[in-house]
């Protein structure tokens, strides 16, 4: 009993220098593992690109999404768009009101405020609908035409953050295949990445 003693009190120092060796270890670890963690939690940066902000720019003033996507070349389309609907829609508009001024004069038997005195009742009444329907249509196409900007503004903020680098290529390839014993020609499409 006394032997065992003696071999644990001598054999002590071993024992805590290997439990020190671990701990050290085990330290060393920990600080690894909380240098990954803060490394890959870091804050985002405030300057990150969002595809909602994009969207509501462009939602509240047309070409304002693109702008904040840093595509300027497609403001002016916007605007030219918008602009040649707008003329068209005013154009349609006063021409309608003319014809429908025409008509009531007809109907009421007045020469005054007639504008298409030569033109027939019946006339008249198909020129007024023509230019009606056509500013009804013409305005359906602009509100599409925001709609399009919007819907612009927010996938090419999406696409903002897309890499387009050296390591994803798409190829177009040439093939044949035997199908049932016959040989068609076809075209493969490719999506490497490297």
């Amino acid at each position: 009993m006394k032997k065992n003693l003696i071999l644990f009190f001598l054999s002590m120092p071993f024992f805590t220098l290997a439990v020190s060796a671990q701990e050290d270890s085990l330290k060393k670890v920990k600080e690894n593992s909380l240098q990954i963690i803060s490394q890959n939690t870091e804050k985002p940066d405030s300057s990150v690109h969002s595809p909602r902000k994009a969207t509501l720019y462009s939602a509240l003033i047309p070409g304002l999404g693109q702008a904040y996507n840093k595509k300027y070349w497609k403001i002016p389309i916007i605007y030219g768009l918008g602009g040649t609907l707008g003329y068209f829609i005013r154009f349609n508009n006063r021409t309608y009101l003319g014809f429908k001024s025409s008509l009531n004069a007809k109907l009421e038997g007045r020469t005054e405020g007639d504008s298409y005195p030569f033109l027939s009742e019946n006339a008249v009444q198909r020129n007024r609908d023509y230019f009606k329907r056509n500013r009804e249509l013409l305005i359906i196409l602009s509100i599409l035409l925001h709609g399009l900007n919007i819907v612009d503004a927010n996938v090419d903020g999406h696409l903002k953050s897309f890499d387009v680098g050296d390591n994803l290529s798409f190829q177009f390839e040439p093939n044949l295949d035997q199908v049932g014993g016959g040989t068609f020609a076809g075209l493969s499409f490719k999506l490497v990445f490297k």
